[in-house]
């Protein structure tokens, strides 16, 4: 496993390549600000990820808590960019992720799994995190044939 450029963001990222059976696969951890607090520095944040250089067809999962759901446009910016969410691609674009540590039950996904290039979300599984206000999840990619 070999350490990549993050991106360049508020919080700190990670970008790891991972020696896998099939090849390399690129992984890319993110945490943007919360736009409660900042909305500036996430919608920043969720620009810069964006513009992470990515090379063509190269396996690369994109991970963490966007702090974002389908319906914020700086999101759907990822996903106009050929990102496809691991969530969706299985079936379960409406689970929800947050918040899981109130009365209310979680009921907006802000957690995100997304592929690029040759990987293929094929299966998602959602869980909860003792003392987390979001849901974890655990998500199985498969390079395209």
């Amino acid at each position: 496993m070999s350490v990549g450029n993050p991106p360049e963001t508020f919080d700190k990222s990670l970008d790891v390549e991972a020696k896998t059976t099939p090849g390399i696969v690129r992984i890319i951890a993110v945490h943007p600000r919360t736009p409660v607090y900042d909305f500036e520095d996430w919608r920043d944040d969720l620009h810069i990820i964006g513009q992470v250089d990515l090379e063509p067809g190269a396996p690369t999962v994109l991970i963490g808590d966007f702090n974002a759901t389908y319906w914020h446009p700086c999101f759907r910016d990822l996903l106009n960019a050929g990102y496809v969410d691991a969530h969706i691609a299985a079936g379960r674009g409406f689970s929800s992720s947050w918040p899981n540590d109130s009365l209310i039950p979680p009921f907006v996904r802000l957690d995100h799994a997304l592929t690029f290039g040759t990987l293929v979300a094929t299966e998602v599984e959602d869980f909860d995190i003792p003392g987390s206000d979001h849901r974890g999840f655990v998500v199985t990619v498969a390079p395209t044939r």
